[in-house]
């Protein structure tokens, strides 16, 4: 059926059986190994994903995948998106020519046919990058998207991809130093770097030094670590804050470096998780002899309270004991009833 019927707390016992299972079996674990694509076949599954040492794409074959994602994940994951129901857009009929260099991201669809008409091109030349809709009415695959899924991530994710394409300028320099521009406090700190010769033929020869800067100056060294034909530096889990860093290398007589920004963002763990975990509560309760309410028991609380007798109430009494001498007012009092009494006897002739 497909349902997972885990007690509450049930989860870790489940899944170290299933990590003792794969140990057993041989089985290699990759963690921070994201998931790119996946290829059903009749016999074989295809999974494609990014190698956590080098980042580079690895491809392997299985009878069997597990895929415990979301509608929106596994759509991507499997290569189905919304786009194929989109509405159409408003095309030209004509002869489409295109030069070296241009690569065709949409064909255009006459009914159920795929004809070879290019409906979005993109083309790649030295001095710019260029991209062509040939079509009208964009706008519809934001409301659809809006109307299927209730918001527009995937044509937003298009439109944003399409932008970043053409805003990149090809780096030339020989030597790159790749880093984020935010990582979470949860998540190591990554630099990746490429040294080039003359010939733009990737080396990693010379070593290639590291220096992090905080926001209060203090300054942390590091090395690169060589990989196959590349640099990664792995600086470890930083605290929170604004970092600088400088990386430099000699090559050929030449000191060659670079140098950039990054953040370290702070990760609230109330935001991380935003839904009531039921079980967590539910062991907690069971813990501290307590009972779980939710939202449709809520009224049920005075009862209960009423019902148990370790809930009593207490009446707290504070008493404070005040010296005569402490009453500065009452001494005034005295005084001026001592007064007018010698005043009366002085005017009557009787003290």
């Amino acid at each position: 059926s497909g349902e997972w019927r885990v007690p509450a707390g049930g989860m870790r016992s489940l899944v170290n059986a299933l990590l003792n299972r794969c140990v057993e079996l041989g089985v290699t674990l990759l963690a921070n190994a994201p998931a790119l694509h996946v290829e059903p076949g009749r016999n074989l599954q295809s999974v494609t994903f990014s190698d956590p040492q080098d980042g580079r794409q690895r491809r392997v074959l299985a009878r069997h995948v597990l895929l415990n994602a979301g509608p929106r994940t596994q759509a991507r994951l499997l290569g189905k998106t919304w786009l194929p129901q989109a509405p159409p857009l408003f095309t030209p009929f004509g002869n489409y020519e295109t030069k070296a260099g241009t690569e065709t991201v949409l064909f255009r669809k006459i009914g159920l046919t795929v004809s070879n008409t290019p409906a979005l091109l993109l083309q790649a030349e030295p001095s710019r990058r260029t991209a062509v809709l040939a079509g009208e009415g964009i706008w519809r695959w934001g409301l659809d998207d809006f109307e299927k899924n209730g918001n527009r991530e995937q044509f937003n994710e298009l439109i944003s991809k399409i932008t970043q394409y053409l805003s990149l300028t090809e780096d030339k320099s020989k030597f790159r130093v790749n880093a984020k521009n935010r990582y979470p406090e949860t998540e190591p700190v990554i630099l990746d770097a490429e040294l080039y010769n003359d010939n733009l033929e990737p080396v990693n020869t010379p070593e290639v030094n590291l220096a992090i800067t905080n926001a209060d100056g203090k300054t942390f060294p590091f090395t690169f670590s060589r990989t196959e034909n590349a640099y990664r530096a792995d600086c470890g889990k930083l605290p929170p804050g604004d970092y600088r860093f400088k990386a430099e290398t000699l090559f050929n007589g030449k000191k060659l470096e670079k140098s950039g920004a990054f953040t370290v963002s702070e990760m609230q763990a109330e935001l991380m998780h935003t839904r009531a975990d039921f079980g967590v509560m539910s062991r907690l309760a069971d813990e501290t002899d307590g009972e779980l309410f939710t939202a449709a028991t809520m009224d049920e609380i005075p009862e209960r309270l009423k019902a148990r007798d370790d809930v009593k109430p207490i009446t707290f009494s504070t008493g404070k004991l005040t010296g005569l001498s402490d009453l500065k007012w009452l001494f005034f009092v005295f005084l001026l009833l001592l007064a007018g009494e010698w005043f009366i006897r002085k005017y009557f002739g009787r003290y």
